[in-house]
């Protein structure tokens, strides 16, 4: 465990420093649309709208400078069936017809790359790739018992598009892995609030 100290540390005086030369932080918020494929995991509806469920997406972000960032979200996600949510208390007929909440949320690193001079012709846009932890939770809508909660490693590639100076389009890949292994095409809409 003392091994994993100094990293943090580390982190705190790399962003220290990129603070302290005049960078202003960024503050972000996102909406949009995450919409999850069923091959990863095997849903507990076997519908056909199952295998593009779609769910609603909210983030808050810092871009501490041009480069570098961190962001937080929350995904509403689809319940998958996953043998440890069989327990003692629920037979696995009450499972596949209950109500179920699940959600995703991720804490990530960002790294973001502006396209203008490596291609000046696509200036208004950007490649953005992600990496951090996401946690996968569900709870019973009736009484809001929590059945199942694990996290796991998540990435994120996509694109871009600067609307306006204040609004961006993000179109991106997400995927998580491990138990709870799943893939999301994403649009979302950031809105930068200010600079401090």
């Amino acid at each position: 465990m003392e091994r994993f100290i100094p990293i943090p540390f580390i982190f705190f005086l790399s962003v220290s420093s990129l603070i302290a030369q005049d960078n202003k932080i960024q503050i972000y918020g996102s909406f949009g649309q995450s919409f999850f494929s069923g091959t990863d995991s095997d849903s507990f509806s076997k519908s056909l709208d199952q295998i593009f469920p779609d769910g609603v997406h909210f983030g808050l972000g810092l871009q501490i400078t041009d480069l570098i960032g961190i962001e937080i979200a929350a995904d509403h996600a689809p319940t998958f069936n996953r043998e440890d949510l069989l327990t003692k208390e629920l037979e696995a007929n009450e499972l596949i017809t209950g109500s179920y909440d699940s959600n995703y949320t991720s804490l990530m690193g960002t790294l973001t790359k502006r396209l203008e001079h490596d291609f000046p012709i696509i200036n208004d846009s950007s490649i953005v790739v992600k990496g951090g932890v996401a946690s996968y939770s569900t709870s019973r809508i009736y009484d809001s018992r929590t059945l199942s909660d694990s996290s796991n490693m998540v990435f994120s590639i996509g694109a871009l598009y600067h609307y306006t100076k204040k609004q961006d389009f993000e179109f991106s890949v997400t995927k998580v892995f491990g138990d709870t292994s799943s893939l999301s095409f994403n649009i979302y809409w950031k809105y930068k609030f200010f600079k401090f």
